[in-house]
C-alpha cells in the first residue's frame, strides 16, 4: 500500500494527464492546409505535451514535499538550507530545456520564412 504522500502525488499526476488530454481535444490548434502551418501545429502540440509533463513532475514533487514535510504531524520543522550545487542545477536545467525547445522552433521558422 502506498504512503499517503505518494498516493496524493500519483493521483495529482493522473489528474494532470486527464486535464492535458481534455485541453488537447478542446483547445488544440486546427490542422491547416499548408505544410508550414502543419509543422507549426505539430511543434505547438509537442511543446504542449512537454510543458504538461514538466508541470506534472513538478506538481507531484510539490505535493509530495508538502505532505512529507508538514508540521501538523508533530514532527519538528524541517530546516532548508542553501545548497550551491542545487541552485546551479535548477538554474542550468531550465536554460537547457529552453535551448532544446528553441532549436526545433528555429528550424520550423527558417523553413517557413525561407
Amino acid at each position: 500500500m502506498l504512503h499517503h504522500g505518494y498516493r496524493l502525488a500519483f493521483l495529482s499526476g493522473i489528474y494532470l494527464l486527464v486535464m492535458m488530454f481534455y485541453a488537447t481535444a478542446s483547445i488544440a490548434m486546427p490542422y491547416g492546409f499548408t505544410l508550414n502551418y502543419r509543422a507549426t501545429c505539430h511543434l505547438h502540440m509537442t511543446y504542449f505535451y512537454i510543458c504538461c509533463g514538466i508541470g506534472g513532475v513538478i506538481f507531484a514533487i510539490l505535493i509530495y514535499s508538502l505532505v512529507k514535510c508538514r508540521q501538523s504531524k508533530g514532527v519538528q520543522a524541517v530546516h532548508f538550507h542553501t545548497h550551491f550545487g542545487l541552485e546551479i542545477f535548477w538554474t542550468v536545467v531550465p536554460f537547457l530545456i529552453l535551448t532544446a525547445l528553441a532549436m526545433p522552433a528555429m528550424i520550423v521558422l527558417k523553413h517557413a520564412c525561407g
